[in-house]
C-alpha cells in the first residue's frame, strides 16, 4: 500500500507588528500652512520611486498659529488645522499604506506653544495652579490669581529619581 505525503504549504508572512518595522530611507518635510498635509500626497509617488520608505514628519498636532515648524504645540488632542482636514491625513496616510510607506511622526512632549493664550491646558494651569485639571501634565508651581504665584519649575523626573535638590527657580 502506498502511502501518502502531506507537505504544508509555508505561510504568508504575517505583516510586521507595530514597532517592529524598521525605516531605511527617510524624507522630512517641514508641515506647515505652506506645506500641507495634500501636498505631501501629491510627492508621495515620487518619493516611492526614490526608494523612500518613510516619510519623517514635524509634528502634526495643533501649534501657535503660523508656526513654522510645529513644536510649539498648543492642543496635543487634534491635527494642526493649518496642515489640512483630518480627511486630508487619512488620505495621505492610505497613500502611504498603499505603497507599504510609513509615517513616522516628531514629537517633543515638553515643547508646547504658550503665544496668546493658544494653549489652554497651559493658561488653566497658570490660571489654577495644582487645582487645574491638567497640572499633572505640567511643571509650573504657582498660580496668577495668588499673590505667591512664582515661576518655580521643576521637573517630576528629577525630583523623584534625583533627589529635591534638583530645582530651578526663576
Amino acid at each position: 500500500m502506498e502511502q501518502t505525503r502531506t507537505v504544508e504549504q509555508p505561510k504568508a508572512e504575517p505583516e510586521p507588528a507595530w514597532g517592529t518595522r524598521i525605516p531605511n530611507a527617510t524624507y522630512r518635510p517641514q508641515f506647515n500652512a505652506h506645506f500641507t498635509f495634500r501636498d505631501a500626497l501629491q510627492i508621495v509617488d515620487y518619493l516611492h520611486e526614490l526608494g523612500i520608505s518613510d516619510i519623517y514628519a514635524s509634528p502634526l498636532l495643533e501649534a501657535a498659529r503660523g508656526s513654522l515648524h510645529g513644536y510649539d504645540v498648543c492642543n496635543p488632542s487634534r491635527l494642526n488645522p493649518e496642515l489640512g482636514s483630518d480627511e486630508d491625513f487619512e488620505q495621505l496616510v492610505q497613500a502611504l499604506q498603499a505603497r507599504r510607506m510609513g509615517l513616522l511622526l516628531d514629537t517633543v512632549p515638553n515643547h508646547m506653544g504658550i503665544a496668546d493664550d493658544c494653549n489652554l491646558w497651559w493658561t488653566d494651569v497658570l490660571e489654577n495652579g495644582p487645582i487645574s485639571q491638567y497640572a499633572t501634565f505640567s511643571i509650573s508651581s504657582g498660580n496668577r490669581k495668588n499673590a505667591s504665584w512664582s515661576t518655580k519649575c521643576y521637573c517630576r523626573y528629577w525630583k523623584t529619581s534625583m533627589g529635591a535638590s534638583w530645582k530651578a527657580a526663576s
